[in-house]
Parts: structure tokens; sequence; C-alpha cells
């Protein structure tokens, strides 16, 4: 005799309360973040001229390097074009991790942080492919070209058709190597080493307890600092491969790097970690200036909402006081017309029971 066998369970139907969350669209992200870095770029770009100084300055003898100029318009040039470049990327880079991240993510929507590392390097290829290298070029490139007492290069617009001419197609994408390698490596690093300290940071509070704001962002910091220290080197030969004088230098990025580390010694390659260090912390600062700006503004907004909520209740407070008085006022009216009312009727009736009194008698 044959055996029934269990009827599947069926799946939970969703309530319409439980509708899935919708993701973010990618225009909004794309917005988002090239906002966010158009911002960031233009506050901190004074620490990323200096870092490209300090890079280019290193190959050459004492004779031949130059004093820094004062602090001022010099400390812009090629600000322009990192501002395109770097809107690009950061809005490339938010919205390649966002779909990598969700191609390696598992059926409950969680992932490991080996795919983090994963989804990381995919994102650091996607935007140096689509953005960095020739942004990063042409912007090295007026730096460098500032070396000279007579720069040849006005600006963005004045670069383009001069590096065009001067190096082809292929000037604007010197260094795609280690730009490329720089760009996977930093965002591998700073999402993998952020999931890490994030992962290790939730281990030691109470379950289901969120961290706190302040250590978030002691979290991004540190992840920020290693991600400095691990890249630096791969900056710092990017650099060299997309000045003027690289093609004449170095054959490719392993030769530039044999060439740095036998002529220069190894330190070389961290030159310039000082101001990229200055600019990370510039920019968490002008985050929490911005953050407790934002604060205040909405404290200052509630603090008004309470105050005219408070005028409003007075108001109605005055008006109901007001309306109870004019009530009693006129409580008292009636009554005093209903006691003139009355008073000849009393007088009658009064007049009537002594006239009675008297016949009586």
């Amino acid at each position: 005799m044959a055996t029934l066998s269990p009827a599947p369970a069926s799946a939970p139907v969703p309530t319409p309360s439980e509708k899935p969350k919708q993701r973010p669209s990618a225009l909004r992200s794309i917005i988002a973040g090239s906002t966010a870095g158009a911002v960031e770029i233009a506050i901190t770009y004074p620490f990323e001229f200096a870092k490209t100084r300090t890079q280019l300055n290193r190959r050459l003898p004492e004779s031949g390097k130059l004093p820094w100029p004062k602090f001022g318009s010099a400390w812009y040039a090629g600000c322009t074009t990192l501002i395109i470049g770097n809107s690009l990327k950061a809005g490339i880079r938010f919205v390649a991790f966002d779909q990598y991240k969700a191609l390696l993510q598992d059926a409950d929507g969680k992932i490991s942080g080996p795919r983090t590392v994963i989804a990381g390097f995919g994102a650091g290829v996607t935007e140096s492919l689509l953005a960095v290298t020739p942004f990063e070029s042409i912007k090295t490139t007026l730096i460098d070209d500032r070396k000279s007492a007579k720069p040849r290069m006005k600006g963005f617009l004045h670069a383009v058709p001069i590096i065009a001419r001067e190096r082809g197609i292929r000037g604007f994408f010197q260094g795609f190597v280690p730009t490329t390698a720089r760009q996977s490596a930093n965002s591998a690093v700073r999402f993998g080493s952020y999931t890490s300290l994030r992962q290790l940071a939730q281990s030691y509070t109470a379950p289901g307890e969120k961290l706190g704001a302040l250590s978030t962002f002691g979290i991004g910091g540190l992840a920020g600092i290693i991600t400095v220290y691990v890249t630096q080197p791969l900056d710092t030969v990017k650099t060299r491969m997309q000045s003027i004088e690289a093609r004449s230098l170095y054959k490719n990025s392993f030769h530039c790097a044999s060439l740095i580390a036998k002529n220069e010694g190894l330190f070389t390659f961290w030159s310039g970690a000082l101001p990229r260090l200055g600019r990370l912390l510039d920019s968490y600062l002008s985050a929490l200036f911005l953050a407790l700006a934002l604060a205040l503004a909405l404290a200052l907004a509630l603090a008004l909402a309470l105050a005219l909520a408070l005028a409003l209740a007075l108001a109605l407070a005055l008006a109901l006081a007001l309306a109870l008085a004019l009530a009693l006022a006129l409580a008292l009216a009636l009554a005093l017309a209903l006691a003139l009312a009355l008073c000849p009727l009393y007088l009658s009736l009064g007049w009537a029971y002594d006239r009675r009194g008297e016949r009586r008698e």
C-alpha cells in the first residue's frame, strides 16, 4: 500500500506591508557620488598638489628642484581636471561596487569579507577604465608643467590638445597599469579593511546592538590610513609614469619601479604619503563639520518649531481664557437680566399677599 507523502509546505505569501526594500536608483547613486566627490576635491586639492609635487620632485637632483610656490592659485593647478575626473570616478565607484556586491552576495543578501574584497577590486578596475587614468594623466601633466619657470599649459582645456598633439591618444593613458592597480587596491583595501574592522568591532558589542556614529567614523578613518600606506607605492609609480618626461625615462611601470628602488631608495615609494594623509584628514574633518552644521541647523529648526508651538499654545490658552471670561460675563449679564425681569413679579406677588392678609384681619 502506497504511503501518502506529506504535502509540501506552501511558501508564505508576503503581506502588503512586507514590501521588499527598494534599492536606490543608479542615477541617484551617480549624482550623490559625483556631488560628494566634487565638493571633497575642491576642499582638499592643495594636499593633492603637495602629494604630486613631492613625488615628482624626488626624482630631480637638488639643483633641479624648484622652491614651493606661495599658497594661492598655483596650488590649484589641475583642480578642474581632478574635479571632473573625481566626480565621474566617485559615481562609477558607488554604482560599480553596489552592482558587484549584488552579484556576489548569497541568497540571504549577505556578503563575506573575501567577496567584499573581490567587489572592491572590480569597482577599482571599472573606475580606472572609465574615468581615472585619463584625468589623472592630465592633472599630473599640469602639475609637472608648473616646475618650469614659464608653464606652457594654462588649464584643462588648454592641456588636452597639447597632450593629444605631442603624445597622441596614448598620452592620456600613460600609467594605466599602475593607475588600475592603485584603484583596485584602493577599493579592495578600503572596503575590505573597513568591513573587517567593522565586523571586529561588532563582535565586542551586545547582540542586536549597533555601532555608534563615533565608532563608525573612527573605523572609516583607520581604514583610510591603512589604505594610504598600503597603496602609496603604486601611487608614486603612477605619478612618475604620468610625468612629462616619463616616455623618455621609463620603458614601463616595472622599469620605473626598479629605477626608483635602485637610484632613490625604497622609502621614495612612500613620498607624498603625509600630504595624502592630510587630504584624508581634511575630507573627514570636512564631513564631520558638515554633519555638525547639519545637526545644528536641525536643532535650531526644532527649537524654532518648539517656540512656535509654545507661542501657539499660549495664544490658544489666552483665547480660551478670554472666551471663558466672556462666557462668565454673559452668564452674569443673563442672571442680572433675569433678576431684573423677575423683580416686578416678586413685588406684585408680595403686594397681593399683603392685601390678602389685610382682608383676613
